[in-house]
């Protein structure tokens, strides 16, 4: 099971394990309902970067899911989302993000040798920033189809609903 911890200490862990010389990734997202999607990327993640790789995952506050994802989102609640993505072997540690518009300074402060991401959202300020601040970045997109939680929600709306 992956370790739940404050940014805070995500910054010192970054640090700790890149002066050892191990490779450290972060990645960040909403996960609202667990899916193939999200298990596909946390795979190739681990394919790229190899086993001994350290993998942060930060999960988004509920404000954030709320601004960009509606007034009904999230379905769970962040200390859910935390807990079940808490529960997945595959990632090293799990951190409760607060609400930040300010992606490149997060980046910054955790300073990892990669940030990866899954969707296309975002894909060039992230690129920019990334570049900027001399950390390398990975576009690991999936191509399984009805496999984002916004579509799943949809579904399951248009088929359920009354």
């Amino acid at each position: 099971m992956a370790k739940i911890i404050s940014f805070a200490k995500a910054c010192e862990l970054s640090k700790k394990f890149r002066h050892e010389g191990k490779k450290v990734v972060f990645t960040s997202g909403c996960f609202d309902i667990l899916h193939i999607g999200h298990m596909v990327f946390f795979k190739k993640i681990r394919k790229l970067f190899g086993a001994k790789t350290i993998l942060f995952l930060g999960v988004e506050s509920d404000k954030y899911i709320k601004l960009r994802k509606g007034e009904n989102r999230p379905i769970f609640s962040q200390k859910i989302r935390v807990e079940v993505m808490s529960m997945l072997t595959v990632i090293d540690y799990v951190i409760k993000l607060t609400f930040t518009t300010d992606y490149k300074k997060r980046y910054q402060k955790i300073n990892p040798n990669y940030i990866t991401f899954g969707n296309n959202e975002f894909i060039n300020t992230i690129r920019k920033d990334t570049k900027e601040l001399q950390i390398g970045f990975k576009h690991l997109p999936h191509k399984i189809k009805k496999s984002s939680t916004s579509k799943i929600v949809n579904i399951l709306l248009d088929n359920f609903s009354s």
